[in-house]
């Protein structure tokens, strides 16, 4: 876990009369609702999300897995704590498509098909 990240959580917890150990400085980190979450990488008995939580105004992204259920334990679902390190807030563009308005003339599902 990057010491930054560590100290900033550290002193949350301290503030909020948590303990102070590593132990549960990731365990806040990690109980922590994400403000963003990627869609994961699936593996059989877990999906691994890269995910982010805001902690007393600092972003801090790490990597969490979440168990499929499919004949796993909790030992399946790895968690690495070097992972664990400071993001940043960067807005991006994104574009989205969506169906034409209703006042474009539109071709029948019939008429694409025999334009083929």
């Amino acid at each position: 876990m990057d010491q930054k990240v560590f100290e900033h959580v550290k002193k949350f917890c301290e503030a909020k009369g948590y303990g102070s150990d590593e132990e549960t400085v990731v365990e806040v980190i990690r109980e922590t609702t994400p403000v963003w979450k990627d869609s994961g990488d699936k593996h059989r008995w877990y999906i691994l999300y890269r995910k982010v939580v805001v902690i007393d105004g600092m972003c801090i992204g790490f990597l969490d897995a979440e168990c499929t259920g499919d004949d796993g334990t909790e030992d399946s679902c790895p968690f690495n704590k070097k992972s664990i390190r400071e993001y940043v807030a960067k807005e991006k563009v994104v574009t989205v498509y969506e169906p034409k308005p209703e006042d474009a003339p539109q071709k029948s599902a019939e008429a694409v098909v025999n334009s083929i």
